[in-house]
């Protein structure tokens, strides 16, 4: 099970790029023991756009996963 409510940390912008990490645990050791897990999430803004692109790594021992994902602002 994922834990969805970990704090940001070491976030920064630079230009029309937002990065930040979060610290937590998956489910994936021995016997579906939890791992310690950091995710890396690295996002665009598109100038003129409401939305900021965003691709996210994590450290997990397997090789880490790439998801991408968008997230845009209500009009």
């Amino acid at each position: 099970m994922r834990d969805d409510t970990r704090p940001i940390a070491q976030g920064k912008i630079l230009g029309g790029v937002l990065s930040f990490h979060t610290q937590g645990e998956v489910t994936g050791g021995p016997n579906g023991t939890c791992l310690p897990c950091k995710e890396h999430d690295i996002g665009e803004w598109v100038a003129g756009e409401r939305q900021i692109s965003f691709r996210r790594f994590n450290d997990v021992s397997s090789g880490g996963v790439v998801q991408r994902f968008v997230a845009e602002r209500d009009r």
